[in-house]
């Protein structure tokens, strides 16, 4: 072991020799190879625990812990960092985060007959904040997050913010501040359970939901979130076949940047997509949009904001936006008409669009639509709102999407009652584009 070593792991000792160990130190360490030992393998990743030292587990379980930036290197060389880093391995902006130590170790458990919960660690700014969990639990049964709901401080719902996350036993809690947000001093994180009784991943596989609820209260800095962002004013407009897109700003925080754009309200099309839009720094760096992940907030009719992977900790002399293909069709052409009872399409955006049929099923009536594009990419058509003929609003729980090659098979799910037909379903995304060259500098 050479001298640097030999000062990082001193250094090491130095702080684990004044932290608060936790009298269930034991129970971490136990479950730690529990997990080592379990061969399922989830959509997010599959903790690797087998071999890892005690320090190890010590520092990434206990509470919100500081470490000088010689000990925080070490530690982000660790094994049990090696999970985290697979979580936001679609992600370049978080994986640069994670690589300039920008997360707190929190180690927040509650356990519950059996099942512990447990909020191991925390990235935050301004527009942002990730909860890295993982569940564990003595009867090794296969465990899904069923529902989350975030309360501040004094036990009050919160609001105007977003939330997704998956149904696994180890992920991310990815929740998106809404407009005017701030994050508040404490979050209290309530967290349904469910059982998978068919124990397979498989979203139509019966589940047992749990009765008790699982909350950790998760303390949030302020002066660790305040000013780490970067505003830059564009103001500049691209015309693309005739359809006009005024860039207005940019803000890069830490974990994502967001681009507003405003469409021109004369535009004859509705811009929906954009197919390749990147950043690119001086050296050739790209950045894409979110993949996993919020990719859009809708600020009006007219105007969006669109996320980005974050270039935050590279600090890029130079940054330019482009992109060649926007997704776009003509205004008058976004509403489809369907007839329900006689099983007719009045009204589609070109002959590529057909409805094969009207059936029942459990859930309801399936409208099963075919539709004919360039590729195999999979991807929902309608919005989830739809209205009948005398303008009554409805609200469809499902839809999905299957086929192969060119063929594109579309199942999208309405209640099953008399309706005044035709019904009315409204396209958020079809496989129209604009195309030309959009190049703006940023910085």
């Amino acid at each position: 072991m050479n001298s640097k070593e030999e000062k990082v792991l001193k250094d090491m000792k130095n702080h684990l020799l004044n932290v608060n160990i936790p009298s269930d130190i034991e129970m971490y360490i136990k479950t730690g190879i529990q997990k080592g030992k379990q061969k399922k393998i989830s959509k997010y990743k599959s903790f690797k625990q087998l071999g890892l030292i005690a320090a190890c587990l010590i520092l990434t379980l206990l509470g919100s812990i500081r470490f000088s930036p010689t000990v925080a290197a070490y530690v982000g060389q660790l094994p049990l960092l090696d999970s985290l880093v697979k979580l936001v391995s679609n992600d370049k902006g978080l994986k640069l985060a994670l690589d300039n130590n920008f997360i707190q170790p929190l180690g927040i458990s509650d356990e519950k007959e059996g099942i512990r919960f447990t909020v191991d660690a925390m990235m935050a700014d301004e527009s942002r904040i990730l909860l890295f969990y993982t569940l564990s639990n003595e009867g090794q049964v296969d465990l899904a997050v069923e529902n989350i709901l975030l309360k501040d401080r004094n036990g009050k719902p919160w609001t105007n913010f977003s939330i997704s996350y998956g149904n696994e036993e180890e992920g991310i809690i990815d929740i998106l501040l809404g407009e005017g947000q701030k994050t508040p001093p404490e979050l209290n994180v309530e967290v349904s359970l469910a059982k998978n009784l068919n124990n397979q991943e498989d979203v139509e596989a019966p589940i047992e939901k749990l009765k008790s609820t699982w909350t950790v209260k998760v303390p949030i800095s302020s002066e660790d979130i305040r000013d780490k962002k970067e505003v830059f004013s564009i103001n500049k407009t691209v015309n693309v076949e005739g359809q006009k897109m005024h860039f207005q700003k940019m803000t890069i925080y830490p974990t994502r940047i967001a681009l507003e754009i405003e469409y021109d309200p004369q535009n004859s099309k509705k811009i929906y997509s954009f197919d390749d839009l990147h950043l690119v720094d001086k050296k050739g760096n790209r950045f894409s949009t979110i993949i996993n992940g919020q990719l859009a907030t809708l600020l009006s009719d007219n105007k969006i904001k669109l996320f980005f992977q974050s270039n935050y900790f590279t600090k890029p002399e130079e940054i330019y936006i482009e992109g060649s293909s926007f997704g776009a069709l003509d205004k008058d052409k976004l509403e489809v008409l369907v007839d329900v009872e006689n099983k007719e399409l009045l009204q589609a955006p070109d002959d590529r669009l057909t409805l094969e049929n009207v059936e029942k099923s459990k859930e309801g009536l399936v409208l099963d639509f075919k539709l004919i594009k360039e590729d195999e990419k999979h991807f929902g058509v309608f919005s989830s709102i739809y209205t009948d003929e005398s303008g009554e609003e409805y609200h469809s729980h499902r839809s999905g999407s299957s086929g192969s090659g060119n063929d594109h098979h579309i199942q999208y799910y309405i209640e099953d009652i008399e309706y005044s037909n035709p019904i009315r379903l409204n396209i958020d995304y079809y496989p129209t584009k604009i195309k030309g060259n959009v190049r703006i500098k940023v910085k």
